[in-house]
């Protein structure tokens, strides 16, 4: 708590809202890159359908379609 109040006093609240967003992005980004790496291997594996691998990843079957 500490380190997000001297950040915010000496950067200001704008800047810390810009960098949490882009953080959170990020986090994002990587989260479905995650969910790709996963599906690419159930795919190869050939243990799951198409549609059980998008249920289990969250990813669409049109995204698991062109792995």
């Amino acid at each position: 708590m500490i380190e997000r109040y001297t950040f915010e006093n000496a950067f200001g609240k704008n800047i810390y809202k810009a960098l949490d967003g882009a953080f959170k992005k990020l986090f994002e980004a990587g989260e479905h890159q995650g969910e790709i790496i996963a599906a690419r291997k159930l795919k190869a594996m050939n243990v799951m359908t198409i549609e059980q691998i998008a249920e289990a990843t969250g990813l669409t079957v049109e995204e698991i379609s062109t792995l």
